[in-house]
């Protein structure tokens, strides 16, 4: 195999150095190729050479080279769901994960993270002010389920407000938002389509009915 040291993986062992870490092994270079290369058939099959598995490398490298190694989405979305869990207790509303047991992917794992993220929190943001939970419980629910062959579907659902049919079109747009002044910049979803339709390689769309809440769907493919 021709291997290229690129400029990624020599800021990486520059970083390494600084910190006193020995060099990177041949392996871990080997599978920083591949994932630049797209190649994530065989990127799998480097992450789990007996070189890396022995203990070579360096925590946390995996992900800094922005491969999620055939993860099970449910430990992401928990951790996910975890980081707003507190601000979803304090607006009294319910958060559900519903994904198929064992459902992977082999994606970039800080995009997908901050998309979701984001959308769970445009959702406590927007989809329930003013609203009463003692009237009916307020529900935001992270799903997903196996699409296409070589496809999944997310879901970031809520029963808030709903989006008004007039906002619908332009809602991925930058700077459009309807809280302007009142801690809404406009890009959150803007960004959350660039990354979904540009790094993550998939689509993003959204569906509303004012008063019956919103879903925010993406398709992406399984391995990326």
């Amino acid at each position: 195999e021709f291997l290229v040291r690129n400029e990624h993986v020599q800021a990486w062992e520059a970083e390494l150095a600084l910190a006193g870490a020995a060099p990177l092994p041949e392996a871990l270079v080997r599978l920083a190729w591949h994932c630049r290369q797209r190649d994530p058939q065989r990127a799998r099959q480097l992450a789990g050479s007996p070189a890396l598995l022995d203990g070579e490398l360096h925590p946390g490298l995996l992900l800094r080279l922005g491969l999620v190694e055939t993860e099970l989405l449910s430990e992401l979305s928990e951790q996910v769901l975890a980081d707003c869990r507190s601000e979803a207790a304090a607006a009294s509303v319910q958060l559900r994960l519903d994904l198929p047991a064992g459902l992977q992917l082999l994606s970039y794992r800080n995009a997908l993270q901050e998309v979701l993220a984001q959308l769970l929190a445009n959702a406590l943001q927007h989809a329930f002010t003013g609203l009463d939970p003692t009237q009916r419980p307020l529900r935001l629910e992270l799903q997903a389920e196996p699409d296409l062959p070589g496809r999944l579907r997310l879901r970031v659902r809520d029963n808030g407000l709903g989006i008004a049919a007039a906002d619908l079109e332009p809602v991925f747009d930058p700077f459009f938002s309807t809280r302007f002044g009142q801690g809404g910049s406009g890009l959150g979803l803007h960004i959350c389509h660039n990354l979904v339709s540009g790094l993550l390689g998939g689509s993003l769309a959204v569906s509303s009915e004012p008063g019956q809440g919103c879903c925010f769907e993406l398709s992406l493919p399984v391995e990326r």
